[in-house]
């Protein structure tokens, strides 16, 4: 059973020693979900809604009711948005810019199917989600990933890493269209080694001493010269041409 709906369908008072450790916060956080899996839905809205300093959020019903719900000023409270969409290659980008764009501060969790397939995880990554890890994950895990995004720093499941790895090591990986020589500064090599590290935007920003926006448009920048679609691809090219190191 999906460690998930196995949370929703025990009593809390009768979890005994299977309770996770609460997800810490230092304010408010709200709870959005986007999700193909009713049942999914229903589970993380309520382990979420049992938590000290969480509250629920939207339940949306697509990307185009994503965007217009979270449209209007933003409040003092802290967003996660947790999804198990399928990023689409053709639109995904531009929604995930837009997105962005519309609330830099949203944390995105996204949650995938389990697999041993590399191309459906890479693929997955079109996202550009703060967090990634498998919809059978345990629920400490959906815990330690949301704690993560929200100290400003990104989550990979650790059973993701051998699988993403070995993509990136295929010689006819598709996503990669620039050459290893593409000319690279000092800080666009540091750009991609910090998001390497696992850094999102906003960390990044306070490592160079700018604003998100700013570092924002030094993705848009470095994203044009080495002929790629978007952050990830950019990222993983930088592991493949020697650029970074995977630490």
């Amino acid at each position: 059973m999906n460690h998930l709906l196995q949370h929703l369908t025990l009593p809390q008072t009768h979890r005994g020693s299977s309770v996770s450790a609460p997800v810490v916060s230092q304010g408010r956080v709200r709870v959005h979900t986007l999700m193909t899996h009713p049942l999914f839905d229903v589970a993380v809205r309520s382990l979420f809604s049992q938590r000290p300093n969480f509250e629920s959020g939207n339940s949306f019903h697509g990307l185009e009711d994503l965007l217009h719900g979270l449209r209007g000023p933003e409040d003092e409270l802290m967003d996660v948005l947790i999804t198990d969409i399928t990023p689409d290659a053709r639109t995904t980008p531009r929604f995930m810019a837009e997105l962005r764009q519309l609330r830099p501060q949203l944390a995105v969790v996204h949650l995938i199917p389990e697999t041993d397939d590399a191309a459906v995880i890479v693929q997955a990554f079109r996202w550009g989600a703060d967090a990634y890890l498998f919809q059978t994950a345990p629920v400490e895990v959906l815990e330690q990933a949301v704690n993560t995004v929200l100290e400003g720093k990104a989550y990979i499941q650790t059973h993701l890493t051998p699988l993403v790895l070995a993509e990136i090591r295929r010689p006819d990986q598709a996503v990669f269209t620039a050459e290893i020589d593409v000319p690279l500064n000092e800080r666009e090599q540091m750009l991609l080694q910090l998001a390497t590290d696992g850094l999102n935007n906003r960390a990044i920003a306070e490592v160079f001493g700018v604003t998100e926006k700013t570092v924002r448009g030094m993705w848009s920048t470095l994203i044009r010269k080495l002929g790629v679609n978007d952050r990830t691809q950019a990222v993983l090219w930088s592991i493949r041409s020697g650029f970074t190191r995977l630490h």
